[in-house]
């Protein structure tokens, strides 16, 4: 059932693709999604910060505000930037109690950040299992409009406060590493690598493997 569910929300996404951009994108869009629907494996780097002593805030852009969204009806104020896909997803990870960080530009959504304390890989993709005290940030985006302005930092630390103002200790955040700017953000946030993880998905099948995995008693508080 996840994965007719996921096929039909990507196939929908395929079809905006084509009304939105023309039928070659269409079709490049649509043969990805085949293929990501047939086999699929992804390798991740794990990152992890203690959360005390806390970091200096980041300064204030003008225009900027980060807030949490607190019900179904917010969620929905990503809808402009997120495709049907990532929108299913999202109600559901909110079903589930997960926290949604939103960046707004004079009353604009440009991005988002999610975190939990629960790993439930129907929504939350690949994690490192999580430790009593941690929790980890995922899902970050921003609208490549306005990239490079130090928004993702600022999603980064609004998440990054909620779990201090929550009583936890420690962030875990897992990066594809096809995705060097993700990287490039938590180490700036003072993330450091502990691991490494794949997921790889055939068909019904999927497999989550963990190595180099280490959990040092110095990321702890």
């Amino acid at each position: 059932m996840r994965l007719l569910n996921s096929l039909f929300y990507q196939l929908v996404d395929a079809f905006q693709t084509f009304r939105a951009k023309g039928w070659r994108a269409g079709i490049i869009r649509l043969a990805k999604t085949g293929q990501r629907v047939i086999y699929n494996q992804d390798e991740f780097i794990v990152l992890a910060k203690a959360l005390f002593p806390a970091d200096p805030s980041p300064d204030l852009l003008p225009g900027l505000s980060v807030r949490r969204l607190t019900t179904q009806a917010d969620v929905n104020l990503l809808e402009p930037l997120a495709g049907a896909t990532d929108m299913a997803r999202f109600h559901r990870m909110f079903d589930l109690d997960a926290v949604v960080f939103a960046a707004f530009l004079e009353g604009q959504v440009i991005g988002w950040g999610w975190l939990t304390d629960k790993i439930d890989p129907q929504t939350n993709r690949v994690q490192a299992p999580l430790q009593p005290g941690d929790a980890c940030l995922y899902d970050l985006f921003v609208a490549p409009d306005f990239r490079e302005r130090g928004i993702a930092q600022r999603l980064v630390a609004s998440r990054l406060q909620y779990l201090r103002d929550h009583g936890y200790q420690r962030s875990v955040i897992t990066c594809s590493k096809d995705n060097p700017a993700a990287l490039k953000v938590a180490q700036r946030a003072g993330y450091v690598s502990i691991g490494e993880s794949r997921h790889t998905r055939l068909l019904f099948w999927d497999r989550y493997e963990y190595k180099s995995f280490k959990l040092e008693e110095h990321y702890r508080v």
